[in-house]
C-alpha cells in the first residue's frame, strides 16, 4: 500500500512488476555543466585481501590505497599511524589536546553553521603498540572491511614452509 502511495505522491508511473529503479535519462550530462576532469583518477586497492568494491568516504581509506599507506587514519578522537621503518611493527598513537585540535563550522554559504565542515587533529606520537619481533616488509594487510571499521594484519616475515606468522 506504501508503494503506491508514494508512486502517486511521487506522479512517476508504475505498473505492477516494473522496476522502480528505472533510468530517467542515459545520456551524457552537458559538457560545460559536469566538466570530465583533465587526467584519471584512480587509485587501486592496495595491501588488501578483501574483494570487491571500495568504501569511500571512510576514516581509514587512506590504508587501502598504495600512496595513503604511511599516512594516518582519524578515527575521531585518535590518529592512528602504522611505522615500519625500525623493522618492528609500531602502531603510534595520538590524542591531540582540545588546544591542538581544529573544528571548523560552517556557514549558510556551505554545509550550515551548525555542522562541522571538517576536523583537523595533529599527529602527536603519545605512546606506540609495537612488537618485538621483526614484521615482513608489506605493512598492515586489512583483511576484514565493515561499515564501522577494518581488521589488518601485520605479518611476520616468511618461515622455512613458506608460511607467514600473524
Amino acid at each position: 500500500m506504501a508503494v503506491w502511495f508514494i508512486a502517486l505522491f511521487l506522479q512517476v508511473p508504475f505498473t505492477a512488476g516494473e522496476s522502480l529503479l528505472r533510468p530517467l535519462a542515459v545520456d551524457r550530462p552537458d559538457d560545460t555543466v559536469f566538466p570530465l576532469p583533465q587526467g584519471t583518477r584512480h587509485l587501486p586497492p592496495f595491501g588488501t585481501e578483501v574483494d570487491g568494491a571500495k568504501a569511500t568516504n571512510k576514516f581509514w581509506a587512506n590504508w587501502v590505497v598504495e600512496e595513503g599507506r604511511e599516512l594516518s587514519i582519524h578515527p575521531m578522537p585518535y590518529v592512528l599511524r602504522y611505522d615500519a621503518s625500525t623493522g618492528t611493527p609500531n602502531m603510534r598513537v595520538s590524542r591531540a589536546s582540545n588546544e591542538a585540535r581544529v573544528v571548523q563550522y560552517g556557514d549558510a554559504e556551505t554545509n550550515g553553521a551548525e555542522k562541522i565542515r571538517y576536523y583537523f587533529s595533529p599527529f602527536v606520537n603519545e605512546f606506540g603498540l609495537s612488537a618485538v619481533e621483526s614484521a615482513n616488509q608489506e605493512g598492515q594487510i586489512i583483511v576484514k572491511e565493515g561499515l564501522f571499521g577494518i581488521h589488518a594484519e601485520v605479518r611476520g616475515p616468511s618461515g622455512p614452509s613458506g608460511t607467514q606468522r600473524k
